[in-house]
């Protein structure tokens, strides 16, 4: 082997250019496959053939030595590697080496080194830093021998070449070796610190760019150092007006570099006071002569406002001023038109104007300023009532007659992202700043004529990406402002963009954006009845789209459909809209006979196609059958044939259906057929769809083969496919009645439509179907015979017997069914005896417990039918009903409970009704006090559903009544705990308490309490005007139990109105008179009271948190003061031989962290508070040690915080910026270093292991933070972590399953 690279060296230095080209290319081959073991000798001597090919006449052999040396000498010993480095540093930086003591093969390397050229030295010397291992060489070579040179170099050397490739060097060494320099820190900043004012731009730029880089990885120490001897300089400087222009330029291109490569948050310490320079540099005119400072200065607002805008936003008054008067920075234009004037504007305004010079720099100033205003426009806190941004858009569309194409491109591009964001922004966040879109909406109404003229003349300019992006900025604009755009707008917007683009322009993606500006104004053409406009642009399009290219012909097609779905059959009285309509079907006929066409223009032909059929079915009757059979032979190309058979359905849903031939259905049937049957599940429910569309054409065509397959794809999972199959079994049932048919379905299909009710619960699309088709079942005449109703109920009865473990929400499934019956018109008499019986009949083992509950939910089904006026023995199932309630299996008597409120309806002419069942509820115990609350809330949900007149009659003294309940209730439960006290004496003469009883009672105690509040909130949702007053007495009850139950019935009319999908907007307008006192109850002596007031801020907080916004300071006050542990309770449970403590505050500080996160994502502003944020963040260090169920809380708290870039500022909110995370990493470094009680049991052994690894899942994402893997301390966790072998195996079973749940 050592043979062989002796042949490669000498080869290396042969005359003949294609041995060392082929020896070159060998060794280079040779070194890119692995390590390769070689004698110092032959290293020495190829290091050397090397080196002298750097120099070789041919490019080639030199491109492949600049390659192979660092190979080789990352693989050599060490000693070579340090002597090329050294002669190649000195050699590019002209330093004279001293190789008086080296030995005669290192002479040789020396020497071959020495004529490397400067420009190989500086790529060698690169790649060398590319490949050089940071911990073997960083210091030892790095740091002693190459950086001291480059530093002196840089000191001294006065050549500039030289100092730009030191320069060069130098950063790719701070890029990997920064640790190194620190060594050196003081002399590394101090020398390029001096040349942060170098009169040479480019050793300036590279000294900046080096130096931020260095900072940007260096201990903070160093960046707070520089930073403040920058800015002291550059605040001596600013105060002498216009002077140092220079210098004060230069500062904040350093300032700027930092930010870029540090990052803002680097800088966060120094945001204010930058902002401050920044901002007085830019009010001073002074200082604004000089455009390059000028652009500078607003760079840096730039970088600030993208990646801290919360920290702007103490500044805006003057940003908004600065922003302002930069956006209209323009001293060389000399005449403008007046605002006034723009309607009478001409096409050839932008070319009256006169301008002094056409090459000044004032553009690249408007430009910035108008990429800060985009900034904000894309920053959400700013979209608030107290900050100008109409202001902001008023200036930018004024700004739209831009002579720049560059300041203009980012001016529409920032509109536009207003456009798409605003309205998105005002959605989700609709209930806490409303006002600030009116009033930017408003602006738009007021310019949007303006905006129509003046950016006419822009659109005639020559650059095609400025004709591309008005065009899209139309489209936005369009979409946003339909609302208020008048009919002379529309025709301006014709007129100057759209008509344009079909006339003049012969760029394809002009012609396409102008198409789908089009499309979008189509429906405001439909508004004002311009009819005749959308002929003459339907003809624009068929002309456009023969043109041939395949993009601008299929949005052609699409527009084309969507002009036609605007069209009206009274619209074909004029003529041209007929022709055009004529036209378009030729057109989409021709594309389609083209064979070689592409498939997005085959899909949009087809869809245009089968609008226009579908439409205007006597307008193109000549060319139906063509049209029909060219879609027909569509389904045979696999790429298109599902829009094919979309598009055929369409036709067959409209009034032509009854006029296509016979022969055309039939085989259009025949190939979905066959297609259906593909292992396709797109294609196969495309084909199912169109069956269900034309199986009343043809019904008989649907053979037994088919029925089989049909019945053999029902699956409850597929949901979507089963309610198409559904679908077409209820219409073939209601058109086939031959016996055969019938008599088939039944034996095969039914069976298996039975199976699916039993194999899971179903919902939505597929649940209508089911009910769809047993209506026809028992409606249609023939079906009726087949499936008489005491049979199918009588199936139904057995499958619920025959699965005794049936979920309810299957069963309840099954009752729905059955419940249909009393709405079809047939005889359902002898179902009540049946029904009847089966409740009568005693409860003796699961398969009569499943029958009784299946006839409980079919009555309870039935009290909701509004079409059910009465039932039959309805009084003797009610007596029955009343018995099964006092019975003792818990399922039953829910089922009862609900069956009796929704019955009560049936009996209620009788003069019981709900108050009857209150009258039950003050003279019952305690549990059937529960039971009979139960039935008063389906009593009431039934009565609101069928909106009974006597429920509201009754709504106040029912409400009274109520809470009353609750206060007898807790009277009686003390009574019944006293009665039920036992009291033993032991040998000490001790007296102990049942422990079971007391918390039997407290359970029965708060069940009651969460009834009656849910039946409280559903009345207070209906009727809040009469309610609050009532609820509002109740908050004032002396009664604990009162007080706790009217705050949790407001949570439950929050819940029912949510959950009922209805409006919360009146009801709130409601509750604001009353908020006061409920927020009182935030500081009641009681803290069951305390947690239930807490519970309601959390869910005011997510769904109506504007109500809170007066109220947030006092509210986050008693929050974060119910975080604290609270020794009043801390009870002292005696167990006899051993003493338990009950930590009672457990629920009180869950709630109050749940309400902490809820507030959070609203008022992030009142976080920001210096006291607020130290006393969140204290509560958090506590809150990770607290109690399991607190703790799951706080680490959502936690996480939000980390994961939300504006909210984590709240934890660097003060001074020192590491202080706040610096106590959560001593928290969570001390739990990592817990270890369980030496005779800890297993339970306690497993609590443990899910504390460490809650608290690893934090760490973890505290690691993915680029802020928190700055702090000392953290790291030293991390350290900590990774050197213990068990804590390692904890961290990296948490960092698995946080990648399993991204990739699910």
């Amino acid at each position: 082997m050592s043979k062989s690279y002796n042949i490669l060296a000498e080869r290396l230095e042969s005359n003949d250019k294609d041995f060392r080209y082929m020896a070159a290319s060998d060794l280079l081959s040779e070194l890119q496959k692995g390590p390769i073991q070689l004698d110092p000798l032959m290293q020495n001597k190829l290091c050397a053939a090397l080196l002298k090919t750097l120099q070789d006449t041919s490019s080639e052999v030199q491109s492949i030595a600049l390659k192979a040396l660092p190979l080789l000498l990352i693989q050599s010993e060490f000693h070579l590697l340090e002597t090329v480095v050294q002669v190649l540093v000195s050699n590019l930086l002209h330093i004279a080496e001293d190789d008086t003591k080296s030995s005669l093969q290192r002479n040789t390397v020396v020497s071959a080194a020495k004529n490397v050229s400067r420009d190989n030295c500086l790529i060698t010397l690169k790649s060398l830093l590319s490949l050089v291992d940071p911990n073997t060489a960083g210091d030892s070579l790095i740091g002693k021998k190459v950086i001291p040179k480059i530093l002196s170099c840089a000191r001294n050397n006065s050549s500039l070449e030289v100092k730009l490739d030191c320069f060069d060097i130098l950063y790719d060494i701070t890029s990997r070796f920064s640790f190194v320099i620190v060594q050196v820190a003081d002399e590394f900043v101090e020398i390029l610190s001096g040349y942060l004012f170098s009169p040479h731009n480019m050793i300036r730029k590279r000294a900046i760019h080096c130096l931020a880089l260095f900072l940007a990885n260096a201990p903070s120490t160093h960046l707070q150092s520089f930073m403040d001897s920058l800015l002291s300089d550059l605040g001596h400087k600013i105060q002498v007006n216009g002077q140092a222009v220079d210098k004060v330029r230069n500062s904040l291109s350093a300032i700027q570099a930092i930010c870029k490569v540090a990052g803002s948050r680097a800088l966060h310490p120094y945001i204010s006071t930058i902002t401050e320079l920044v901002l007085k540099l830019l009010e001073d005119p002074a200082w604004t002569e000089d455009e390059e400072l000028y652009e500078s200065a607003l760079q840096i607002l730039e970088l600030f406002l993208q990646n801290v805008p919360l920290e702007m936003e103490s500044f805006q008054s003057s940003i908004v001023n600065v922003l302002e008067n930069a956006l209209k920075y323009d001293p060389n234009l000399v005449e403008q038109d007046d605002e006034e004037e723009w309607e009478q504007g001409s096409d050839s305004e932008m070319e009256e104007d006169d301008f002094t010079d056409d090459e000044d720099l004032s553009g690249k100033v408007r430009r910035v300023s108008a990429r800060c205003i985009h900034a904000i426009f894309l920053a959400r806190n700013f979209y608030k009532p107290s900050f100008p941004l109409p202001l902001l858009v008023s200036c930018m569309i004024q700004r739209i007659q831009e002579r720049d194409e560059q300041v203009l491109l980012e001016i529409l591009s920032g509109l536009m992202d207003l456009l798409k964001n605003i309205s998105a922004y005002a959605d989700e966040e609709k209930n806490t700043e409303p006002s600030i879109y009116a009033k930017v909406l408003s602006v738009w109404k007021d310019k949007s004529g303006f905006i129509i003229s003046k950016l006419q003349p822009s659109f005639k300019s020559r650059s095609l990406s400025l004709k591309n992006t008005v065009l899209l900025f139309m489209k936005e604009f369009v979409v946003a402002c339909s609302a208020w755009l008048t009919e002379s707008d529309l025709m301006n917007i014709s007129q100057f963009y759209i008509e344009p683009c079909f006339v003049k322009e012969n760029n394809v993606s002009i012609q396409f954006d102008g198409i789908v500006l089009l499309e979008c104004c189509a429906p405001l053409f439909r508004r004002y009845n311009c009819a005749s406009h959308l002929a003459v642009f339907l003809t624009h399009l068929v002309n456009i789209g023969a043109q041939g290219y395949y993009r601008v012909t299929a949005q052609s097609l699409r527009t084309c459909k969507c002009i036609c779905s605007l069209l009206t059959q009274q619209d074909l009285g004029i003529v041209c809209v007929s022709d055009a309509l004529l036209q378009v079907n030729n057109f989409a006929i021709h594309r389609l006979e083209i064979s070689d066409q592409d498939t997005e223009v085959k899909e949009a032909a087809m869809e245009c196609l089968s609008t226009l059929c579908a439409l205007f079915p006597e307008l193109v009757s000549s060319s139906k059958d063509k049209s029909l059979r060219l879609i027909l032979d569509k389904l045979q190309d696999e790429f298109v044939r599902i829009t094919a058979i979309r598009s055929f359905s369409n036709i067959l849903q409209s009034p032509l259906r009854t006029k296509i031939d016979d022969s055309i259905l039939l085989e259009f049937w025949q190939q979905v057929i066959s297609l259906v049957r593909k292992k396709d599940a797109k294609l196969r429910e495309s084909c199912l769809e169109s069956i269900d569309n034309s199986i009343t054409l043809i019904p008989h065509q649907l053979d037994s083969s088919l029925l089989t397959e049909l019945t053999g794809w029902i699956d409850a999972s597929e949901w979507k496919r089963t309610a198409l199959i559904l679908e077409i079994f209820a219409k073939l049932l209601a058109l086939r009645e031959e016996e055969g048919f019938l008599l088939r379905w039944k034996q095969e299909t039914y069976p298996v439509i039975l199976n699916l009710l039993v194999s899971s619960p179903l919902q939505g699309k597929l649940k209508d179907s089911v009910v769809h088709l047993f209506q026809t079942m028992m409606c249609s005449r023939r079906c009726c015979s087949y499936f008489p109703v005491t049979n199918v109920f009588q199936d139904m009865l057995s499958l619920v017997e025959n699965n005794p473990r049936m979920h309810s929400s299957v069963m309840k499934n099954l009752s729905s069914v059955v419940s249909i019956f009393w709405k079809s018109n047939v005889d359902v008499k002898a179902l009540c005896p049946t029904m009847l019986n089966i409740l009568e009949a005693p409860l003796l083992d699961e398969k009569s417990k499943s029958s009784k509950l299946f006839v409980l939910f079919i009555l309870n089904e039935l009290g909701y039918m509004e079409s059910v006026k009465e039932l039959d023995l309805s009084d003797k199932m009610e007596a029955v009903l009343y018995q099964w309630i006092r019975g003792e299996d818990e399922e039953v008597v829910g089922a009862a409970a609900a069956a009796l409120g929704s019955l009560i309806r049936f009996v209620d002419q009788r003069g019981g009704g709900i108050s009857q069942l209150i009258s039950f509820v003050r003279r019952t115990e305690t549990r059937e006090r529960y039971v009979y609350l139960v039935a008063v809330k389906e009593a009431i949900l039934c009565q609101i559903h069928l909106s009974s007149l006597s429920l509201l009659n009754d709504m106040d003294a029912l409400t009274r009544s109520l809470i009353d309940c609750v206060q007898d209730a807790d009277n009686a439960m003390q009574e019944t705990g006293n009665r039920e006290k036992v009291i033993s004496t032991d040998s000490l003469g001790a007296t102990t308490t049942s422990s079971h009883i007391i918390s039997s009672s407290s359970s029965m105690k708060e069940s009651i309490r969460s009834i009656s509040s849910e039946c409280l909130g559903i009345l207070l949702a209906v009727s809040p005007l009469r309610l609050f007053v009532v609820i509002q007495q109740a908050m004032q009850s002396p009664n604990v139990q009162v007080r706790w139950t009217s705050l949790l019935a407001v949570k439950a009319a929050f819940s029912y109105l949510t959950k009922t999908e209805s409006s919360v907007d009146l009801f709130i307008q409601y509750l604001q008179p009353y908020l006061p006192r409920l927020l009182e109850l935030l500081e009641d002596p009681n803290a069951d009271v305390d947690t239930a007031a807490i519970s309601l801020v959390t869910t005011c907080a997510r769904l109506c948190p504007e109500v809170l916004k007066d109220y947030i300071a006092k509210i986050l006050n008693i929050l974060l003061s119910h975080t604290e542990h609270r020794p009043d309770l801390m009870k002292t449970v005696d167990l006899g031989p051993f003493k338990h403590s009950v930590d009672e505050g457990i629920a009180l500080r869950k709630a109050a962290f749940e309400a902490l996160l809820a507030l959070l994502p609203s008022f992030l502003s009142s976080f920001q508070d210096e006291n607020v944020s130290e006393r969140l963040v204290d509560a958090l260090t506590k809150g990770l040690k607290d109690h399991q169920d607190v703790r799951g809380v706080v680490e959502k708290l936690f996480n939000y915080l980390l994961t939300n870039e504006d909210a984590f500022q709240l934890l660097l909110a003060s001074k020192d910026g590491d202080s706040k995370l610096s106590k959560i990493v001593a928290v969570l470094s001390d739990m990592v270093s817990s270890k369980p009680k030496e005779n800890a049991v297993a339970q306690e052994m497993e609590k443990h292991k899910e504390l460490v690894r809650a608290t690893m899942r934090l760490i973890y994402e505290m690691e993915k933070v680029e802020r928190c893997r700055q702090i000392s301390s953290f790291v030293e966790l991390l350290s900590r972590i990774h050197n213990n072998e068990l804590l390692q195996s904890l961290y990296e079973a948490v960092q698995n399953e946080k990648d399993i749940a991204k990739r699910d």
